[in-house]
């Protein structure tokens, strides 16, 4: 019966490598454990995504490799395709409830991993937007965000973010749809010196690395509910 229930789980989707295990670890990573499969989750956690906009932020990837993982990931149910309506009318991808779902694990996982970061960029590509708007989600305080209702927007290059939190909850996404009460404008590699405590924020606005549009401490307030903590250790659950 095991065994029969086992190959029922398997159908589908286990066409390439599989752990082959009555597990639902092993049947989990045996759907998103393929190479490239979570960072295009991470790209699509801060919204829609058209296949240009995930080439761009997943960089070393190659199109057939993401259109191969795009169709297995909509075959599974985890993503969808959808038509912007006019005057847009760009295909885009987006997570379906079960893509979605896994933010949570996405979250945990990513503030694991920032204890093996190096310590500068030097070497590597600066994050993606969809991994600067992880980073905010994972390193997020609710408790001092008690209270606060503000909307920060960030102007990082080309790119937008939006973060918006309302008495301790927290939503980031992409594109401007809110009224800010602040606008930050720099570049994407001294928005993580900042965020990691490499670079004050008064020392980046000083040296006009970082412009704010709107109230001047909005910086402080925002990195003071989301940032990286000081000893560059991830928060336990409790100091989050």
């Amino acid at each position: 019966m095991l065994e029969f229930a086992g190959s029922l789980l398997y159908t589908g989707y286990m066409k390439n490598r599989s752990y082959r295990q009555f597990c639902a670890l092993a049947v989990g990573l045996d759907v998103i454990g393929e190479r490239w499969t979570l960072l295009i989750m991470r790209e699509l956690l801060v919204g829609p995504r058209r296949f240009t906009d995930l080439m761009d932020g997943l960089r070393c990837i190659s199109t057939n490799l993401l259109a191969e993982r795009l169709k297995t990931l909509e075959q599974q149910g985890i993503l969808r395709q959808r038509v912007l309506p006019p005057p847009a009318g760009s295909t885009v991808y987006e997570l379906t409830a079960r893509g979605r779902a896994l933010e949570a694990a996405v979250l945990e996982l990513g503030r694991w991993g920032s204890q093996f970061l190096p310590d500068s960029l030097e070497g590597v590509a600066p994050p993606s937007i969809g991994a600067f708007a992880l980073a905010i989600k994972a390193f997020f305080h609710p408790e001092p965000a008690a209270g606060v209702h503000e909307t920060y927007e960030l102007r990082l290059g080309n790119e937008v973010l939006q973060v918006r939190v309302q008495d301790g909850d927290l939503t980031v996404q992409q594109g401007q749809t809110w009224k800010p009460d602040a606008v930050f404008y720099g570049e994407m590699p001294v928005f993580v010196a900042v965020f990691a405590g490499q670079i004050a924020p008064e020392e980046a606005v000083v040296d006009g690395l970082i412009r704010i549009e709107g109230d001047a401490d909005a910086l402080k307030r925002f990195l003071r509910l989301s940032s990286v903590p000081a000893d560059g250790e991830p928060a336990a659950p409790g100091e989050r």
